[in-house]
């Protein structure tokens, strides 16, 4: 939501990518040290699955959101929250 307030490329850059980078970074680490502890017989199998869902992730929401892009600009597109439904 920081990055939605960016008003200019580098803020942009600065904001999501090194910001959100050291936040992933921290998710990725924690998750693969999970995966050796869980399967310790398999290990190189658990990190290979959780590595490629990182990488798969973009493949499968990169449409979505530049779709939603176009719609409505980036700076809507990144506060976009659910409606409530009632």
């Amino acid at each position: 939501m920081l990055s939605a307030y960016a008003d200019n490329l580098w803020t942009l850059y600065v904001i999501y990518g090194i910001i959100g980078g050291i936040g992933l970074g921290i998710v990725g680490v924690g998750v693969v040290g999970l995966m050796v502890r869980w399967f310790p017989d398999r290990r190189g199998l658990a990190v290979g699955i959780v590595q490629a869902g990182f990488g798969f992730g973009p493949v499968f929401t990169s449409l979505p959101i530049a779709n939603m892009i176009q719609a409505s600009g980036y700076q809507q597109t990144l506060i976009m929250r659910r409606q409530n439904r009632t």
